[in-house]
């Protein structure tokens, strides 16, 4: 049990939501050009002061899950303003933290996660993280055509041939007609740690 881990995490780290930038929508044009693209519309809602470092690096989480997870360097005076967590925010963000079930927290595997947000927060950089998913496709409305043939199937109870499944190929690359894509900002923080999501989004 290392109760000093806790309370270093307890006490440095900082979180704010930023419903500003969440539901946005942004063209991408390409992997080379992602960090242009969201600047563009994003502006002076991130003003990142380096570069998005590498972002052919996107291109296998984009194949496999058609989401991207970006991390912004950002001024550290933007950390005034960010609050320290509290004890339900941190539940929020999907680590164990309660009278109840910090026993299992101190004996289970979210140490590992505590000990890269306390190096985090030692170093006490900010940054803004966003999630972006990419806008589902619209569904068009059916035919007068495809709405009879619906009502002839539930009157005669016509059964439906299910489609063969086709074998799953893990996917690392994207398609070359991959983009141009519409994506959506799922969520955006500002915060000290770019571990933040890790107990909300184990996948990551």
């Amino acid at each position: 049990m290392n109760i000093t881990l806790l309370k270093t995490v307890l006490r440095g780290l900082r979180y704010a939501l930023l419903p500003k930038l969440i539901g946005q929508r942004i063209v991408i044009g390409s992997l080379q050009s992602i960090e242009t693209d969201i600047k563009a519309v994003l502006g002076t809602d991130l003003p990142s002061d380096q570069p998005l470092a590498n972002p052919e690096s996107y291109e296998g989480e984009l194949a496999k899950h058609n989401f991207i997870t970006l991390t912004f360097s950002v001024p550290r005076t933007l950390l005034t303003d960010c609050p320290i967590v509290d004890s339900k925010t941190f539940r929020e963000l999907g680590f164990v933290f309660s009278t109840e079930d910090k026993a299992a927290m101190l004996e289970g595997e979210n140490w590992s996660m505590l000990d890269s947000i306390a190096e985090d927060v030692g170093q006490n950089n900010a940054i803004i993280k966003l999630f972006l998913e990419v806008e589902p496709p619209q569904t068009p409305s059916p035919t007068w055509r495809q709405r009879l043939e619906l009502t002839i199937k539930k009157i005669f109870k016509v059964p439906e041939v299910p489609p063969a499944t086709p074998k799953r190929i893990l996917k690392l690359r994207l398609e070359e007609n991959y983009f141009p894509k519409t994506f959506i900002v799922r969520d955006a923080c500002l915060t000290n740690s770019d571990a933040i999501w890790l107990g909300k989004r184990f996948y990551l």
